[in-house]
C-alpha cells in the first residue's frame, strides 16, 4: 500500500510508459506500452499450444482446468434444487438470482463484443497481446456461458419442481 499520494508524479510516470506508434496508415493512432509486455511475459503461463481460433474452442480448455470454479457452479445448482424442495416459500430469491445471472451474462457478452471491436481497430499487435486477447475472450465466453446456464437452470427447476430428486448431503459434498 502507498503511504503518500502524489498524483502529478504518478501521472508523469504513467505518461513515460506510453509512447505513440509510428503508424504507416496515419489515420489511426495507437499507443504501445513499453515495459508492460515484459512484466506480463513473466507472469503469464506458456500459451504455445492453443486451440483453434473459434469461440467454442477457446473456452474448452477452461472447462477442464477450472475444476473448482466448475464445482462452485454445480454446488450452486444443487443449492437451487434444494431450495425448491426444502424451502419453496423462499424460492423467490432464486428468481432474483436468475435475473442477476442473466444481467451478468449480457454484460460479459457485451464486453466480448467490445474487445473484438477494439481489436479490429488495432493495426498491429504483438503475439503476446494477441494471445492475451484470445485468452480474455475465452474467459469472458466461459463466464457468460456459466452464468447463462445458472439462469436457465433456475427456470428449469421452477418448471420441474415436483420431479426433482432428493439429495443426500454426505454424497453431494464428497468428490
Amino acid at each position: 500500500m502507498r503511504t503518500t499520494i502524489n498524483a502529478l508524479t504518478e501521472l508523469k510516470q504513467l505518461k513515460g510508459r506510453f509512447k505513440p506508434s509510428n503508424n504507416k496508415k496515419g489515420h489511426i493512432s495507437k499507443t504501445q506500452y513499453k515495459s508492460h509486455d515484459e512484466d506480463l511475459a513473466n507472469k503469464q503461463p506458456n500459451t504455445n499450444t492453443k486451440a483453434k481460433n473459434t469461440d467454442t474452442a477457446q473456452s474448452i480448455p477452461f472447462r477442464f482446468t477450472l475444476s473448482q470454479t466448475n464445482r462452485l457452479f454445480e454446488l450452486n445448482k444443487q443449492a437451487i434444487e434444494r431450495c425448491k424442495l426444502n424451502f419453496p416459500d423462499h424460492y423467490h430469491h432464486k428468481y432474483k438470482l436468475a435475473e442477476e445471472c442473466t444481467e451478468i451474462a449480457k454484460r460479459l457478452a457485451t464486453a466480448r463484443y467490445l474487445i473484438k471491436c477494439l481489436k479490429s481497430y488495432t493495426v498491429e499487435q504483438s503475439q503476446e497481446q494477441d494471445s492475451m486477447t484470445k485468452e480474455s475472450l475465452a474467459v469472458l465466453h466461459y463466464l457468460a456461458d456459466k452464468f447463462g446456464e445458472m439462469s436457465e437452470f433456475v427456470k428449469l427447476v421452477d418448471e420441474n419442481g415436483n420431479k426433482l430428486e432428493h439429495f443426500d448431503n454426505k454424497n453431494d459434498l464428497e468428490g
